[in-house]
């Protein structure tokens, strides 16, 4: 990994800067507090985001200020990386918000620990180190000022580099092996307790098998009982059948005779019908022809209908045209008499000259209307004469008709007496066939009369049989469940014998795995654990030297790892604390250690991605300036990359190949350019 740029907006003394970081070695310098060490703390945060103890929000977010923002650019395994963190400030604290990576230009957005994972996963960090205070990186890459000479003095510093080598394995390998041995010994104590009765099983499981082969023959001789059970009852049903075919066929017939007794009463009673109706027929075409008789006795008038009709309408207008006249010749006598009577006209008032004429008409009017009533008198009874001789010949016209009906009446009542006589003949054709096969039936019927009594009798005995077979069923269905009581009882005693074998075979094991565990694998472990540790002291010790002894001139001073990767530091032969050394000495002894953790770090890590790149916060505090020189042989020795280094000496400068400088102004942290 390589680092390329830095944002930070509003982390500690900074508000918005960035700084690129070149390949080679490079010098953030500056005065004591200018901001150089928070850059570091920034690049920490970027990777990994806030840790408990470590490195908080308080830390790092401006005070005042109610967002922060820092974002790294870098470089690995060839590809352009970028993440972006953020801090915001809430009521009571400051947490950090989500973030994102985005990795050649393919963002990925997540919450903090998910981001964190992906570092530990890009970086090649064991996966463990998820929750813990990044160790990993805190002792290869970059370590905070204040806690460079920590972990000389820290009581716990074997226990943090056993877990920074993963020797402390071979420990929780030994506590979970004697737990595992605890468990194999309560297994095997269980076993025992579950396999004690196995020899008891076995004897129980052969008189079951006993029982069983007895229950199976039981079983086939019920078996064959019941085969002759059923060879008996199927020779009997069939039997019933025969019997049940003849029973049908007798009720069909009795059926059949039943309907032909419905059938010829109802032609018996047509026959009677019929005879009735012969009579009522016969009755009938005599008083039609008595009828006709009558009829025939009516005399034919002289003029049709028609021809009176003529006669009639002429005689009644002529009698009309008479009574006309009669009624103008009546006016004029009254008209004439009342102006005799008068002596004048009343309409022109002429006065009669001549009484007599006048009287002489009067007269004449009175004769010819005496002449009119004869006339019309006449007229009148020639009418009523023709009115009389026009109804005689309606009624001779009716007469016809009538007659000609009865004719056809008689026509039809003849037609129908011979319809009903052939009816009546084939009727009694019909009764006779009838009454012959009604006796065909009697006969049939009578000869079938036991057949209810042989059907009764045979019920009886098929009912006998099948409770005979319904008895053998329930001793088999009985031996059968006892058989299958018997079968799953020796299954589950059997599941259960190989279970109690298996045990047997299983405490066998365990014991020898036992044994194995606590007679060989926990001393092999001890080994192991003894092995891999003085290995990795070895490795660190001949580091530690080789830095130390590029930091020191001394000749008289010396110092070298022990057993429990302390330092021990001797002057002049004799061992010496370390906290009587000098501050150079000192910060020499714990530089040397820091790049002795580094190396061995990077060897046993094979995976890790940031074995190019190293970060030393004032890693020169109290150096003389012969052990500034000796800087320059560390840089060149270290072979890395990229070094980035902190630290307020000016004679550093000329060691490095890249320099930023970096002052406050007002309270805020620059960058020189």
């Amino acid at each position: 990994m390589l680092l390329k740029t830095l944002q930070l907006k509003n982390i500690r003394s900074y508000t918005d800067e960035s700084v690129e970081f070149p390949e080679g070695s490079l010098l953030l310098a500056g005065d004591i507090g200018c901001g150089k060490s928070t850059i570091l703390l920034a690049i920490d945060f970027a990777l990994f985001g806030l840790s408990r103890s470590e490195l908080e929000g308080t830390d790092l977010l401006r005070h005042g200020k109610s967002f922060g923002s820092v974002e790294l650019e870098f470089m690995l395994d060839g590809k352009n990386c970028k993440i972006k963190r953020t801090l915001k400030r809430s009521n009571s604290s400051i947490v950090q918000d989500s973030g994102q990576l985005v990795v050649d230009n393919r963002p990925l957005n997540g919450t903090a620990t998910e981001l964190k994972a992906k570092m530990l996963e890009m970086l090649g960090y064991p996966m463990e180190f998820l929750k813990k205070n990044k160790p990993v990186f805190r002792y290869t890459v970059y370590t905070p000022q204040e806690q460079m000479k920590q972990i000389l003095l820290s009581p716990d510093r074997l226990e943090i580099l056993r877990k920074i080598f993963n020797i402390d394995k071979y420990g929780q390998i030994k506590n979970n092996s004697k737990l595992f041995i605890a468990e194999l010994r309560a297994m095997k104590r269980e076993l025992e307790s579950f396999s004690r009765d196995l020899e008891d099983k076995i004897k129980t499981m052969e008189d079951l098998r006993f029982s069983l082969n007895n229950l199976h023959r039981e079983n086939y001789n019920e078996k064959d009982k019941l085969a002759d059970i059923d060879s008996r009852l199927e020779k009997k049903q069939a039997e019933a059948e025969g019997i049940k075919s003849e029973i049908e066929n007798s009720r069909n017939k009795r059926k059949d005779k039943e309907k032909l007794e419905i059938e010829i009463s109802g032609k018996i009673n047509r026959l009677g019908r019929i005879e009735k109706e012969l009579v009522d027929m016969q009755e009938n075409i005599a008083g039609k022809e008595n009828e006709i008789q009558e009829i025939n006795k009516t005399h034919k008038p002289l003029k049709t209908e028609d021809e009176l009709e003529s006669l009639i309408a002429a005689a009644d207008q002529d009698r009309l045209k008479l009574l006309h006249q009669k009624a103008y010749a009546e006016n004029d006598v009254t008209k004439l008499s009342q102006i005799l009577e008068k002596g004048f006209c009343s309409v022109c008032s002429q006065p009669v000259n001549h009484p007599e004429s006048f009287g002489e008409n009067i007269k004449k009017k009175k004769h010819e209307n005496a002449s009119l009533a004869s006339r019309i008198s006449e007229l009148e009874n020639n009418l009523a004469a023709l009115r009389k001789e026009e109804k005689a010949a309606t009624s001779y016209s009716a007469a016809m008709l009538r007659k000609s009906k009865v004719e056809k009446d008689i026509e039809m009542f003849s037609y129908k007496n011979s319809i009903i006589g052939k009816e009546k003949s084939d009727l009694e054709k019909d009764v006779q066939i009838i009454r012959n096969k009604i006796e065909n039936l009697e006969s049939v019927l009578f000869a079938s009369r036991h057949l209810d009594e042989s059907w009764k009798a045979m019920e009886n005995e098929i009912s006998a049989i099948r409770n005979e077979k319904l008895s053998a069923e329930r001793r088999i269905a009985k031996t059968e469940q006892q058989i299958e009581d018997v079968e799953m009882r020796l299954a589950s005693m059997e599941k259960e014998m190989e279970e109690k074998r298996k045990s047997r075979q299983k405490i066998s094991v365990i014991s020898e795995l036992a044994s194995w565990l606590d007679d060989y694998f926990l001393a092999l472990m001890d080994i192991m654990e003894r092995n891999v540790m003085y290995t990795i002291q070895n490795q660190f010790n001949e580091y530690f030297q080789s830095w130390f002894e590029m930091l020191m001139s001394d000749e008289q001073l010396s110092a070298r790892i022990g057993d429990k990767f302390e330092t021990i530091v001797e002057q002049n032969g004799y061992e010496t604390d370390y906290q009587n050394l000098s501050g150079g000495e000192k910060t020499a002894v714990a530089l040397a250690y820091r790049l002795a953790l580094n190396r061995v770090m990077n060897d046993i890590i094979e995976n890790m991605k940031t074995k190019d790149i190293i970060i030393l916060d004032e890693p020169t505090d109290g150096f003389s300036s012969d052990q500034l020189d000796r800087i320059r042989y560390v840089l060149e020795a270290l072979k890395l990359k990229q070094t980035i280094i902190v630290s307020h000496e000016p004679k550093i400068d000329t060691f490095v190949d890249n320099v930023i400088r970096i002052y406050k102004e007002g309270h805020v942290s620059k960058i020189a350019r």
